[in-house]
């Protein structure tokens, strides 16, 4: 969904109301809004952690351990954790502000069709499946 500026919050809330997830993730464009967004989410009651880059990384890794231990269910982050971290019970990904580049953004889009999809299936993909996950 592309959405104004102003209407993003409460989408967002909506959204994690009606989605049942075990995991979430929401990427934003920087530290700023990581930290707003998740005292907007803990402000109605959703268990929600952030990271950033500029938390010193004993930090990053006790909110990331956090996470993957479901102690905080919903990860408000930068693209700090958009490569090489492995999130196995993460099912739903939400890029609430696009990264600057494409290619950060092709490569959380690969990330999350990777995760769906075993690497033997993907050959078997049509056209079409690629886009639903593209638009």
């Amino acid at each position: 969904m592309k959405l104004q500026e102003n209407e993003k919050n409460k989408k967002l809330v909506d959204l994690l109301d009606a989605v049942q997830f075990v995991e979430c993730i929401i990427f934003v464009s920087n530290a700023v809004r990581a930290q707003a967004l998740s005292s907007l989410l803990k402000e109605n009651n959703f268990p929600s952690i952030c990271v950033h880059g500029h938390l010193k990384e004993s930090e990053r890794l006790l909110r990331y351990t956090k996470f993957k231990e479901c102690e905080n269910v919903i990860m408000v982050a930068t693209d700090i954790f958009g490569r090489g971290v492995d999130f196995e019970k993460v099912d739903f990904i939400v890029n609430y502000d696009l990264p600057e580049n494409s290619d950060g953004y092709l490569h959380r889009v690969m990330i999350e069709i990777l995760d769906c999809y075993r690497l033997e299936e993907l050959e078997d993909l049509e056209l079409e499946d690629w886009q639903c996950h593209l638009w």
